[in-house]
């Protein structure tokens, strides 16, 4: 086999568990799907190599500025502070490994919901609260998965000139 199919078959696989990454946040898809064509593009070098290389590392800058700052701005425009995105995350973390994958939603969930009742003293002030993280949380995922699919989009375009 040819090295450079070899090595497009496997950024191709990166590529596809960076998406999965990017959609079930156990691991940052983004990173490794932009690191994987960061890679291919410094191994491939030439015009087409070298254009991918910046354009992974541009929407990799971007998309997860993107993805804190809208998500925060969120967050923080319903009252939420990062107090209890800290702890929910802390929460996360510990879930995960309590109960492998869906442990770190659970424990997100759980810890700011905590955090918001210990604040409010009102389990519907909390639960509301709660809600408010979640769908931050959608918009992050949706945000990653968007940078996640264009850089993925983009390669795929530049196998063709390379």
């Amino acid at each position: 086999m040819n090295m450079h199919v070899l090595l497009d078959v496997i950024v191709a696989l990166v590529v596809i568990a960076g998406i999965v990454g990017a959609v079930v946040q156990v691991y940052p898809g983004l990173l490794l799907t932009g690191g994987a064509i960061a890679v291919w593009g410094l191994i491939t070098r030439g015009t087409v190599g070298w254009t991918m290389f910046a354009i992974a590392i541009v929407i990799i800058l971007i998309g997860m500025l993107a993805k804190f700052l809208i998500a925060g701005r969120y967050l923080s425009r319903n009252g939420i502070p990062n107090r209890s995105i800290l702890i929910g995350a802390l929460f996360g973390i510990a879930g995960f490994f309590v109960i492998p994958i869906v442990g770190l939603p659970i424990g997100f969930i759980l810890g700011t919901y905590l955090s918001e009742l210990q604040r409010h003293n009102d389990p519907t002030a909390a639960k509301d609260a709660t809600w408010v993280a979640i769908k931050a949380t959608g918009l992050s995922i949706l945000i990653e998965l968007g940078a996640t699919l264009t850089l993925a989009m983009l390669w795929v375009v530049a196998l063709f000139f390379h």
